[in-house]
């Protein structure tokens, strides 16, 4: 079965993204809202080949004091360009399981964390 992620048309997003690139720190509440209440749920290859949808993937690094949590991407996990390779923190798609409403992305990264 095909997984379905999170997706956001990126003419929505793209009035709340002028000017910025990658990583977006902290909630910016528009943006949240957006989110929330304007999403759908697509089949992942269909998300990864169309520039018209946003995936939307939360992600957090995990820091105490001066030391961070650092993870290997073990070689049964789903995406080999990531097998045995190190990531400074943990996040993944939002899947249906993770509901809708405010809370989705707050779900979605619990489960993966």
């Amino acid at each position: 079965m095909t997984e379905k992620i999170l997706v956001v048309k990126t003419e929505k997003l793209t009035p709340h993204l002028a000017g910025r690139n990658g990583l977006i720190p902290g909630a910016d509440s528009q943006i949240m809202a957006l989110i929330a209440g304007d999403h759908e749920f697509i089949p992942r290859p269909d998300a990864e080949q169309d520039p018209g949808y946003k995936q939307i993937i939360p992600y957090v690094a995990l820091v105490r004091g001066d030391e961070a949590f650092l993870l290997r991407r073990l070689k049964k996990g789903g995406e080999k360009r990531l097998h045995g390779m190190l990531s400074l923190g943990v996040g993944g798609h939002i899947n249906p399981v993770d509901g809708d409403g405010a809370e989705v992305m707050m779900r979605g990264l619990r489960r993966e964390v």
